[in-house]
């Protein structure tokens, strides 16, 4: 169960290990004013004290945080959360809301480069060909597709349809 940023206290603390966390405690709790620069400071070991200054946040080591004994919480406590995705050359992503996969190549400036999924054959085989941009892009995960006797397997799976007759109308 996830906890709740209103039941904080002054003493709570929310380590940040990498400097996406950092950015992301800073999305959750908008009144923090620390530049992220900071974070350099104290890299893996960088915690934000989230009431710390009236509200504005205030930062230490996890070692400082913790022999004075504050409660120190991860961000997953709060928010779901996803590792931030860092493609490699050839992975297939998938960009804006289009459906088919482009060939990622790299990152420049915070803009990705990518090929169509199409040219997949050209980029393989050390060909040339035009790189696109995108200021977002996302793992590629294709949609599952199954025929009606499979999707009427999996369903059956399922402890709610268990002993029921399971059809697939149209």
């Amino acid at each position: 169960m996830k906890k709740s940023i209103k039941d904080l206290t002054e003493k709570d603390v929310i380590a940040t290990p990498t400097l996406e966390d950092w950015k992301a405690v800073k999305k959750l709790f908008p009144k923090i004013d620390m530049s992220d620069s900071r974070w350099d400071v104290y890299k893996e070991e960088a915690c934000i004290n989230i009431l710390g200054r009236d509200g504005r946040g205030q930062y230490a080591p996890l070692s400082y945080y913790q022999s004075k004994g504050n409660p120190i919480h991860s961000l997953t406590d709060f928010i779901e959360y996803e590792p931030p995705f860092n493609p490699k050359l050839g992975d297939l992503v998938r960009v804006d809301d289009k459906p088919e996969p482009r060939i990622y190549l790299f990152t420049n400036n915070e803009v990705h480069y990518c090929v169509n999924g199409g040219e997949e054959n050209n980029f393989h085989k050390g060909r040339s060909f035009a790189a696109i941009y995108w200021n977002k892009i996302y793992p590629y995960t294709p949609p599952i597709t199954l025929t009606p006797s499979q999707a009427i397997e999996k369903l059956k799976q399922l402890p709610e349809y268990e002993g029921k007759e399971v059809r697939i109308e149209g």
